[in-house]
This record gives structure tokens, sequence and C-alpha cells, in this order.
């Protein structure tokens, strides 16, 4: 788990980066439209805060019920944290299939006005 804990918390970093650089962004820089390259901009920045969501909540939910196990070692507190886990990487999963309507919304746009944008 803690394994899990360390990507998640370097995918809440890296995330977190990409999008103050995506704020920065400008039209001028890519020769698009500025009304399109808004849109392209917005729905990327949806995508990123979907999966920062994502990342942060299982970070913070998977610590708080490993914290939970350890003050109360309980065998059926165990039993509800270990289902407290699995609603958590279920909700993950449903986050990660939500960015992605706007992820690929984001590609039509980037590719069709040829924006050069890792």
């Amino acid at each position: 788990m803690l394994m899990l804990q360390i990507i998640l918390l370097i995918m809440a970093i890296r995330m977190f980066l990409r999008k103050r650089k995506l704020n920065a962004l400008r039209a001028e820089q890519f020769g698009a439209t500025e009304a399109k390259f808004c849109e392209w901009r917005q729905l990327e920045l949806k995508h990123k805060i979907i999966l920062l969501w994502a990342a942060v909540g299982l970070l913070v939910g998977s610590i708080a019920a490993q914290l939970a196990v350890v003050v109360d070692p309980d065998p059926i507190l165990r039993i509800q944290m270990d289902d407290f886990q699995l609603a958590l990487f279920v909700l993950f999963f449903i986050l990660l299939t939500m960015s992605v309507v706007p992820a690929i919304m984001a590609a039509k746009i980037k590719k069709q006005f040829n924006i050069n944008w890792p």
C-alpha cells in the first residue's frame, strides 16, 4: 500500500505542476483562434483537475484507513476499512473514467489546430 501512496503522491504533484503550466499558455503561442484555444485549455484543465482529485482523494483516504486500523486494531474495524479502501478504489476508477471524456474532446481540438503541447 505504501508504494501505491508514493505513486499517487508523485502523480498528484505532476498533475498540479502541469495544471500551472497549462494556465500560463496563450493562444498566440500556437496560432489557434482564441475561442478554440480557450475551449481546449478548459477541457485540459478539467481533465487535470479530475485526475488530481482522484489521486489526492485516494491518497488521503488510504492513509486515513491505515491510521484508523493502527489506532484501533479491532478485527471488525479492519474489515470495515478494507471495504472503505475498496470503495475508494472504485471511486478512483470512476473518476479516471470521467476524466477521459474531456481528455478525448481536448485531443480532438489539439489535433485540429495542431497544438503541440505534451
